[in-house]
């Protein structure tokens, strides 16, 4: 966006001035003290964001009377010539007499979605300004720094985004504050959780030693059971043999004192 030009038709010490900006290029407005540059200065940001409810600028004309005007072109080469007045609704109207209540979204194509801090920021600074904001771009925590890098750059995100990290970063919870309860003193817990439990199953060198030792020793006191249960085995079904056999042995000698009987009787055919 570009000024062609500046109307302060009643604004301050102002009646019917205006500064000419056509032509391109750099252009330099200089003055003497209290010659009104602070005014104009001034004029630009109510121009393009409203006249403050209670704007001091009004010691010379009340404020039905403020009246602020432009001309402006954009970089599409769109151009747009109006005033700002001094009203609760319809403060832009147009350049040329009678009036007529423009549409509030008529600077939009002109000044985006930069608000009157962004644009005083980067464009409207003077001298009270360029020190205020040096000890805001020095204060880590202000939004100095995020409002001139979203202004410059376009990116309307930026606020959004460091909020967005902000809350991450809370959910998340302190390093410092175990209170705070995040996600990352659940994970912290998980993993001392599995350091103890991995120190509890893990195996000593000595034991494993000890154990492989025990297990030699148990192997060998099996070998020797198996043998003597493969000699008690023997021996039960030597025995057993035995006991079966007995009541024949039994009979068998019966038999042979029966036939005692029978000595020298002749063998039948």
């Amino acid at each position: 966006m570009r000024f062609e030009s500046l109307i302060l038709e009643r604004f301050g010490m102002f009646e019917g001035a205006s500064l000419d900006f056509g032509g391109g290029g750099l252009h330099v407005v200089y003055g003497a003290n209290e010659a009104g540059k602070s005014t104009a200065l001034a004029a630009i940001s109510d121009l393009l964001f409203g006249i403050d409810e209670r704007t001091p600028f009004n010691f010379r004309f009340d404020y039905g009377k403020l009246r602020i005007g432009a001309k402006l072109v954009n970089s599409n080469g769109a151009r747009l010539e109006f005033k700002r007045r001094k009203a609760r609704a319809g403060t832009l109207v147009s350049l040329s007499l009678p009036e007529t209540t423009l549409p509030d979204g008529a600077l939009t194509p002109f000044v985006g979605a930069v608000d009157r801090d962004q644009f005083q920021f980067m464009f409207g600074l003077d001298q009270e300004r360029l020190r205020s904001g040096g000890k805001q771009m020095l204060d880590p925590h202000g939004n100095f720094a995020h409002a001139l890098f979203a202004a410059g750059t376009g990116l309307e995100s930026v606020n959004t985004v460091l909020g967005e990290l902000d809350e991450e970063i809370k959910a998340l919870g302190s390093l410092l504050d175990r209170r705070s309860k995040g996600e990352i003193w659940s994970a912290i817990d998980r993993f001392t959780a599995a350091i103890t439990s991995k120190k509890a199953d893990m195996i000593i060198p000595d034991h494993y030693l000890a154990a492989e030792s025990a297990r030699d020793d148990a192997i060998a006191s099996r070998l020797k059971v198996d043998e003597r249960l493969k000699e008690l085995r023997a021996r039960r079904n030597f025995l057993e043999r035995g006991r079966r056999v007995a009541p024949i042995l039994a009979a068998l000698r019966t038999l042979r004192n029966n036939l005692n009987e029978f000595v020298g009787v002749p063998d039948l055919p």
